[in-house]
């Protein structure tokens, strides 16, 4: 299973992401309730992460969302 970095360029926690066959999605809330997403293809995950629309990241079904928002 893919983890996607805790901690993303804006200074914002991962909070979910769901994983296909292709690749994996990240979704990260923000503390003023917006929403940012991003995807990174399973050949490539050393290579980063791209920004994808709400809508892109919810064409996605079918899939479970799994919870990154543990506690260190």
């Amino acid at each position: 299973m893919y983890k996607f970095k805790n901690i993303h360029p804006a200074g914002i926690k991962a909070t979910y992401f769901k994983e296909t066959k292709i690749g994996a999605y990240c979704r990260v809330c923000h503390p003023d309730g917006a929403m940012t997403f991003f995807f990174t293809y399973k050949d490539d995950l050393t290579q980063g992460e791209y920004s994808i629309t709400e809508e892109k990241y919810k064409s996605v079904r079918g899939i479970p969302e799994w919870s990154l928002d543990w506690k260190t």
